[in-house]
């Protein structure tokens, strides 16, 4: 696939990831806290401490219109 295709592509799904810089840089300051604690959930982890055999991560998307 030739970068000429994607681009076509791009342009035709009125997709214009270049123009948007928030996926490219952290707008908040406290990103790398915020995905710490969120990292270390998925590694059954918290405060440092490995979960228990009896406490679970339950993750939960705030957006209701993603299906």
């Amino acid at each position: 696939m030739s970068p000429s295709t994607v681009r076509r592509w791009l342009i035709e799904a009125v997709l214009k990831p270049w123009q948007h810089r928030s996926w490219i840089f952290l707008t908040d300051s406290d990103f790398r806290a915020k995905a710490a604690r969120v990292l270390d959930l998925c590694a059954r982890t918290w405060q440092g401490q490995p979960l228990g055999e009896d406490e679970y991560v339950i993750s939960a998307d705030e957006r209701t219109s993603v299906q």
